[in-house]
This record gives structure tokens, C-alpha cells and sequence, in this order.
């Protein structure tokens, strides 16, 4: 016993003691701490073999772990002495990857995928190795392993555009890094009227590329929408109207036939571009109108029973859009409603593959039509909010009025 801040003690056998510090303040109080002590016994000396300090991981890999442990008192101990842990560090936080597991050889299958496409830049894996002799009196080893860094360039034409790596977003040129053997999720989103055009590899607007060692160069090719409106969304065709202009595409008209169908026509060489699949084809009077939401709808005219609406074939609605606007795209040939004025576009809301080859009208190819079809009729628009789409055929919701029949002379385009 001593009462002394410090106390020295020399214990004559060997053994486990339990040393005892109580303070008391004075008036009564009292706090006790305990300390174990090892006489004559010192922790043993645990050793990491493999993974080596100099390994780099790839993904995927088999990592696996060997160790080795001498004591003073009881020299090499088991491998039921050792007990390893494994963590991937990440930046000033780590993320556990293997539980304390007894033993030696542990496989680590497969080595871990960075948390992030920023988290490859400072992450990689700490592994602890634990050892205890018989008494329990244990020492811990610690090695970090690093990830195989690769470099990567991203770089699009035009420069400036918004890439996405593994969901986070990058604006071109930069550079960065991933791990040798990732799969990187490369995707290329549409930007206004710049649209995704195609990436250096081939591979779609959103595919997946492996990741190689040594620096990797990405390049993404976005090209300028040329779009050639036809429908705004206070606009509409009737079954009355006939075939209709598609300002700047010579040749092209829009027709609302009479069966329910739309119909997009190549008068030069009588094809059909593009036509819609009505769930009745009755002969009456139809009317096509575009709602602000997106919506694209053919409607019966003596019932408004709605017999074809693009968000049945895919498309959406949008609820946030100022405006629409039905558009042919000549040169990627696509018929598509977009949201936005028709100068720009937040993006597409329908889309369909119109088929075959047509020619802008500056196109030295294209050849003007003797007589041009009637040019799409106004209609006045309305202060009533655009009726909502319904999910079944018949939609109770009144839509615009339909325009009355144009006179023989031709209207002026809107």
C-alpha cells in the first residue's frame, strides 16, 4: 500500500495482479480504479506476412491474410491465436469489411469496390491483427493495403458538358481516378438542345466500361438538337384539316386521318415516317392536341373518347413544364414531345424513331412538293388549365375546343 501520487512494487512471482488506485476528496468521497498487471510476462509479437506492405489491390481480387505470432513465455503461438479484422478506410471514417474472424489464411474474396467515385481517391484497407497468449495479455498489428489507382480523363466535344461517373457529376475536361478493375457507370444526360451523340468506346448513352490500369481517356460526343416543331400545346389537328406543312421540312406532313390514326408522311417518296397505334380505328372526326403536361392525345370529337396518348406508349408527364411542344429532329431522325419553349428544352418527355431518311429544307436534297399542303391552323388559346389524362380510354375531361374546319383557302402558319 502507498499513499503516494506515484508507488513503485516489485513482485517477487510471476503471475496476474490486480493493482488498486482509490482517490478520496476529503469529505467522503471516494473513486476506485483497477489496472491488471502482468508480472514477469510480456505480450507476444504478432507479425502480418501476407498481404505484403507493398500490395495493391485490384477489384475483385482474392486477398488473404497469414500471420504469425512469438511469445517470450510460451514462444510460437497458434493460429487459434490469432484474430484478424478488416476495414475500408474512407477519407476520416471507415466502413467494416471483415469481422473479427480467429484464425490464419483468411480469404478476403473479393477485394472491395470504391464507396464512390470520389471515394477512390482516399480510400483503401486497414487490416488488424490480433494475438493473446494463454494468460489472455494480447498485442495488436496494424497494415494499410493500397487500391490499384487508375487516372482518367474526361473530356467531351464540346468541352464543358456534364458527365456522370457512378452517379456523381463532373463538368469536361477533368481528371480523376478510379480502381483498376472497376466498373465504371458512365452516363452521357442531354443538356437543353445538346443531346448525347455518341462516346469514343461505342457504348450507349448510359453503359458500364471497365477500368484499366494506366490512364484511361473518356470522351463523350454531344451534338446540337435541330428540332422542327409541329404542335405547341395550344395548338391542334383535326380530321377536318387535311395534311399539314411541317415547317422546314420539305415534303413532310402531319395528317389526322379520319380512322384515328396520326399519321407523318414523306410525300416526296410516299412513305410513312411515323404513325399512331388508335385502340379504335371507327371513322369520325378525331382531333390530336398536346397538353402543357406532356401528354399527346387523339380524341373521338362527338364523345372525347380518347383512342391514342403517348404516355400509354411510354411517355411521361411533367407537371412542371411552362410549356410543350410536339418536334420532329431530321438529322437522328426522332419524333419527340418536349418541355420548354420551342427555342430550348429541359428535355424529352416521348420519343419514338421515326424510320425512314427525310431532308431538312436546306438540305440540297430536298425537293419542294408541287402543291403544298394546308398549313396547320391557329386556335386561340384559352385561359382553362389543360385537361388531365386519364389512364383508361374513355377521358371525361373536357380538352380544348376543337378549331371549326378551315375554308378552302389556306391559313397562315401559327
Amino acid at each position: 500500500d502507498s499513499t503516494s501520487s506515484t508507488a513503485t512494487f516489485t513482485f517477487e512471482t510471476a503471475g496476474i495482479y490486480t493493482g488498486k488506485l482509490t482517490v478520496k476528496d476529503g469529505n467522503g468521497g471516494t473513486s476506485t480504479e483497477k489496472v491488471r498487471i502482468d508480472a514477469g510476462n510480456v505480450p507476444p509479437v504478432p507479425q502480418i506476412t501476407m498481404p505484403m506492405e507493398d500490395t495493391l489491390f485490384s477489384v475483385g481480387d482474392v486477398l488473404t491474410l497469414v500471420g504469425s505470432a512469438t511469445d517470450e513465455q510460451e514462444g510460437n503461438l497458434p493460429d487459434s491465436a490469432l484474430e484478424w479484422y478488416v476495414d475500408k478506410h474512407h477519407g476520416d471514417h471507415d466502413h467494416p469489411y471483415l469481422a473479427w474472424t480467429s484464425g490464419n489464411n483468411i480469404s478476403i474474396d473479393p477485394a472491395p469496390i470504391p464507396e464512390d467515385f470520389m471515394a477512390a481517391t482516399n480510400s483503401f484497407l486497414r487490416i488488424y491483427l490480433k494475438v493473446a497468449d494463454s494468460t489472455g495479455l494480447s498485442a495488436t498489428v496494424v497494415r494499410d493495403i493500397q487500391p490499384n489507382k487508375v487516372t482518367m480523363d474526361f473530356t467531351s466535344e464540346p468541352s464543358g458538358m456534364t458527365l456522370i461517373l457512378d452517379g456523381f457529376e463532373i463538368t469536361t475536361p477533368y481528371t480523376g481516378v478510379s480502381w483498376d478493375k472497376h466498373t465504371l457507370k458512365l452516363e452521357a444526360p442531354n443538356q437543353g438542345l445538346m443531346v448525347f451523340g455518341s462516346w469514343a468506346d461505342g457504348g450507349g448513352q448510359v453503359h458500364d466500361i471497365p477500368v484499366g490500369t494506366g490512364t484511361s481517356s473518356v470522351h463523350a460526343i454531344f451534338r446540337e438538337l435541330q428540332l422542327n416543331p409541329i404542335l405547341t400545346n395550344g395548338d391542334e389537328i383535326t380530321s377536318d384539316d387535311g395534311p399539314v406543312n411541317i415547317e422546314g421540312l420539305d415534303g413532310i406532313t402531319i395528317e389526322q386521318l379520319s380512322t384515328g390514326k396520326l399519321v407523318i408522311m414523306d410525300t416526296i417518296g410516299a412513305n410513312t415516317i411515323w404513325e399512331s397505334n388508335p385502340i379504335s380505328e371507327d371513322e369520325a372526326v378525331y382531333r390530336t392536341y398536346l397538353q402543357r403536361d406532356g401528354n399527346f392525345i387523339t380524341k373521338r370529337v362527338t364523345d372525347d373518347f380518347v383512342v391514342w396518348k403517348s404516355q400509354d406508349e411510354g411517355g411521361e408527364v411533367d407537371g412542371s413544364c411552362g410549356s410543350t411542344y410536339l418536334a420532329i429532329e431530321a438529322a437522328a431522325q426522332i419524333l419527340g414531345v418536349y418541355c420548354g419553349p420551342e427555342d430550348s428544352t429541359s428535355g424529352s418527355l416521348w420519343t419514338t424513331e421515326t424510320g425512314p431518311v427525310f431532308a431538312p429544307s436546306n438540305s440540297p436534297t430536298s425537293v419542294p412538293t408541287s402543291s403544298p399542303p394546308t398549313p396547320l391552323p391557329s386556335r386561340t388559346p384559352t385561359t382553362a388549365a389543360d385537361p388531365t389524362p386519364t389512364t383508361d380510354g374513355a377521358d371525361s375531361t373536357s380538352a380544348p375546343a376543337p378549331m371549326e374546319p378551315t375554308a378552302s383557302s389556306p391559313t397562315s402558319d401559327p
